[in-house]
């Protein structure tokens, strides 16, 4: 490990500079953000709506049901507690977007800094790795469930490196207490994305089992333990208080491993988790182009535990896209935090040449990348009214007829019930990539007994969810057919 003398950087000045990054990426890159008038990710829009009803009194997944992790929808519920207002309903969510970024970054820089040490010219990587995770499309719009496990990565990342780079190979207490408290937390948002954190530990384990270092073993397994039970705690008051652990079995475990992975034998979900891998991978060429370029590096400078390190890394989330079958672009934003060891790489790359030359090479190189990588803010549309979001122009429909209750079921949550600040009626409040029989029998039986004002379909008809000769009078608002649609019931509450 090389570690200059001279130039050091204070955590706390490395951190206030990190935080000042993640302010601009954030607010550039998420729709949560100030430059938004909403986030109109349906993703997005689910826990929005989980959250917010949670923090009126109802059960998760008893009263209310998604897929994700609770820890996830607790930090949704939020939304209705902190003070603060503003034309994106998501203020409150960006602001715990910037605080996790900071977080981020400042573990990538002190992973950069054990290759390069703790040089201030190291700094002008800063951008680049700002680029290269927040503008990647794996970002999406921000808000998803892996930028929230994306401090958990970082730190993991940068706590074996600096086991395996260091002339002791020993984790400290408070490392493996940190890593099990963030891997608890991300345990609690999505399981699967721990895969990056059990692919972490498989070298670092695998050298203290050669070393014979017992009392490291020992330490790991308490302390890690210990971590992991304490960020539980929440999760347990919660459901042990509302005695719903039932329903946290079966929604968060029992449907996400048996009704929600991919159909097919072992060749099937191997050809279709290659595919899927390969072309989001092409979406991410920035930081798959330096993850990769990382590992070489590690090859050249013939430190072998550390390359070995990356791959098992990589092959374990690999392995959770196996098991799982469901991929997306933004399953693989864990591994952006790879792209530190590239930015390692590329320091390297230029430190033959002069000092006075080396810098301006860096950051000129450093600028160059950034423009060319930061092509997804390019289309960004920052003008974006709210009469232009498709929530809102429907919520003006509904507001222009008599009624306060609504289903949706056009698929996910389309941001309606943010739009009309609409409070869910029923535990399936929209339609989930999960397949339940319950789940349309509910709906079933909203329709028949007409129990919503309004029912938005999509581009499904309302017959696809309810036989016609069973649903209640709805007519369909505007009369006529659409790939948007919206029904509305006939008849007053009074009536019925």
């Amino acid at each position: 490990m090389r570690v200059s003398a001279k130039g050091p950087l204070r955590a706390g000045k490395l951190f206030g500079l990190c935080l000042l990054a993640a302010f601009v990426a954030v607010t550039l890159m998420s729709e949560c953000s100030f430059l938004y008038p909403i986030n109109d990710w349906n993703d997005a829009q689910c826990f929005f709506t989980v959250g917010r009803t949670i923090s009126s009194g109802k059960v998760l997944y008893r009263d209310i049901y998604e897929q994700k992790g609770p820890l996830l929808y607790f930090l949704h519920a939020c939304v209705d507690w902190l003070p603060f207002e503003s034309a994106n309903p998501f203020l409150e969510i960006y602001i715990l977007e910037v605080l996790c970024a900071a977080a981020t970054l400042f573990f990538l820089m002190k992973t950069l800094m054990l290759y390069t040490g703790k040089r201030r010219r190291a700094l002008a990587c800063l951008p680049l790795l700002v680029v290269l995770v927040y503008c990647s499309s794996a970002f999406v719009v921000g808000d998803s469930a892996e930028e929230f496990a994306l401090p958990m990565a970082a730190y993991v990342l940068y706590a074996t490196l600096r086991m395996l780079c260091g002339e002791r190979h020993e984790l400290s207490r408070s490392a493996l207490f940190g890593i099990g408290f963030l891997c608890g937390c991300v345990f609690w948002i999505k399981y699967t994305c721990l895969f990056f954190a059990l692919g972490a530990m498989a070298v670092p384990l695998a050298v203290a089992i050669r070393e014979r270092n017992g009392r490291l073993l020992g330490r790991a397994a308490a302390f890690v333990t210990l971590g992991v039970l304490t960020a539980s705690i929440p999760v347990a008051v919660y459901f042990g208080v509302h005695k719903a652990f039932d329903a946290l079995w079966e929604a968060y475990f029992y449907n996400n491993i048996f009704a929600y992975s991919f159909e097919g034998g072992l060749l099937e979900r191997l050809r279709y988790a290659v595919g899927r891998t390969a072309r989001h991978a092409l979406h991410n060429f920035g930081f798959v182009l330096f993850a990769l370029g990382g590992w070489i590096y590690m090859l050249r400078q013939k430190r072998t535990a550390e390359a070995w390190h990356l791959l098992c890394i990589v092959a374990a989330v690999f392995l959770s896209f196996l098991m799982g079958g469901r991929i997306y672009a933004y399953s693989l934003l864990p591994l952006s935090v790879l792209s530190v060891v590239g930015a390692a790489g590329l320091w390297a790359l230029l430190a033959c040449l002069h000092p006075h030359r080396q810098r301006a090479a860096l950051c000129t190189v450093c600028l160059l990348l950034c423009a060319g990588l930061s092509f997804p803010l390019w289309g960004r549309n920052f003008s974006q009214k709210r009469a232009d979001v498709f929530a809102y122009r429907v919520v003006e429909a509904i507001d222009a007829e008599p009624g306060d209750t609504l289903l949706d079921v056009g698929f996910l949550d389309n941001g309606l019930y943010t739009a009309g600040n609409f409070q869910p009626i029923t535990r399936y409040f929209c339609r989930l990539n999960v397949s339940i029989p319950e789940m349309k029998e509910e709906w079933r039986r909203v329709i028949r007994n007409g129990e919503a004002d309004f029912v938005y379909t999509g581009e499904r008809t309302l017959d696809s969810f309810c036989p016609p000769e069973e649903q209640a009078p709805y007519v369909l608002l505007g009369g006529e057919e659409s790939n948007q649609r919206l029904y509305k019931l006939s008849e007053n509450r009074e009536n019925r």
